[in-house]
């Protein structure tokens, strides 16, 4: 079947005499949410409008000539969440049924010429449609970082825009091929005890531990021979932020898989993005032993920085994992650092604080159960972070 043309075969839109007519924010919003169902999209249309609207101000236009770039950049993709082989084509019938001005409509019109046929002109169908792939690379970049959008330079932006691996566009079928071979081995009956084991945090598709494994290590066997570790977090960040359960841990087994030498500096953004954001014990603690514990093998000068980022952090699963990372150390655990951070988390009342505590502490006493002894009354840990370190402890 042949992909219908996106080609919008005319040059003018809209009728002059319509210039100065423009929506409200709140009738633009009220298109936005009818016609837009999916919230990524959302973020990146209201993104788009924003840039448009500062950089409109930032060039000495007012507030009205701003106000009209705001609207094309937050109105710019309004079909394609329904209707995208009309993609441009029913948002500006739409637009010049509420004779809305044509500078606004024709700015949307080009903001795709490969596909629309329609060559910017103006200062504002040229922004547009930079806006319109800046935003995404600059948004990748943001929840790649700590801090979000707060603090961003633009000598950083650059230098992932000279990273032509970073942000690139995955393969579609890589992720489709991980999302079907989940739906192959998934049961229906299972779905409503996961979802209350997990306190209903999360949706499950039904899908246990070990065939979840194993449909990954055949997924793994198909994936290019170079793909790049960029493109490697484009993956691990697509799956992230599907919403049932199993695609998170299907990312994560793939991580789990990664070898030491393989890990990079940059890698604590994207691990950064993953301990934050669909966080629960059942993933945080993969990621902190596994793939923090790593991370933090290789590059030991990083992690006080790190460390005192995410200890500071009021996410208590950031805490969390800084107690855990050197969990499977064994020997090899540093125990000043071990013991500084129980001390600073030992007033932490949060339950899966106080049991980190308690389990870090219970995996040295194996092999160290003087030492955990001394903590204990050191820290004069009590409750449930006592009982669980002192499990094994003579």
């Amino acid at each position: 079947m042949q992909t219908p043309s996106l080609n919008l075969n005319r040059q003018e839109f809209g009728d002059p005499k319509n210039t100065g007519q423009v929506l409200t924010l709140s009738e633009a919003h009220a298109l936005l949410n009818d016609w837009v169902l999916n919230d990524r999209l959302k973020v990146h249309m209201k993104q788009v409008g924003h840039l448009m609207q500062a950089y409109a101000l930032s060039i000495g236009l007012d507030v009205t000539a701003a106000h009209k770039w705001h609207l094309a950049g937050l109105l710019h993709d309004a079909d394609w969440d329904q209707w995208p082989d009309q993609h441009c084509r029913k948002i500006i019938e739409e637009l010049e049924a509420r004779a809305i001005d044509p500078e606004i409509i024709r700015a949307i019109a080009c903001h795709g010429p490969r596909y629309f046929g329609v060559e910017p002109r103006t200062l504002m169908d040229k922004m547009l449609y930079a806006f319109d792939e800046l935003s995404g690379l600059v948004h990748a970049y943001s929840l790649m970082r700590p801090e979000g959008y707060a603090g961003m330079e633009v000598k950083g932006v650059k230098k992932r825009l000279k990273d032509k691996t970073f942000a690139a566009q995955v393969s579609r079928e890589d992720i489709e091929d991980a999302a079907q071979r989940l739906e192959k081995v998934r049961d229906h009956s299972l779905v409503q005890g996961m979802e209350n084991y997990m306190k209903n945090n999360f949706p499950f598709l039904g899908v246990r531990s070990t065939p979840r494994r194993n449909q990954m290590m055949e997924w793994k066997k198909t994936l290019p021979a170079q793909l790049s570790r960029r493109e490697a977090w484009e993956i691990v960040l697509e799956l992230w932020q599907k919403e049932e359960r199993e695609y998170h841990h299907f990312a994560l087994d793939w991580m789990m898989t990664w070898p030491m030498k393989s890990y990079e500096k940059e890698d604590v953004e994207g691990i950064y993005f993953i301990l934050s954001n669909h966080s629960w014990w059942d993933t945080i603690d993969g990621i902190a032993v596994h793939i923090v514990g790593k991370y933090a093998r290789k590059f030991p000068k990083e992690m006080p920085r790190i460390i005192a980022e995410w200890m500071s952090h009021q996410s208590f699963w950031l805490n969390r994992t800084c107690l855990l990372y050197q969990l499977k150390y064994k020997e090899q655990t540093n125990l000043g650092l071990q013991q500084s951070y129980i001390h600073a988390l030992k007033w932490n009342k949060e339950f899966f604080i106080q049991k980190a505590i308690g389990w870090s502490l219970r995996e040295i006493s194996k092999w160290n159960p003087t030492w955990v002894k001394e903590v204990v009354l050191q820290e004069e840990l009590k409750g449930l972070a006592y009982r669980e370190a002192m499990k094994y402890v003579p």
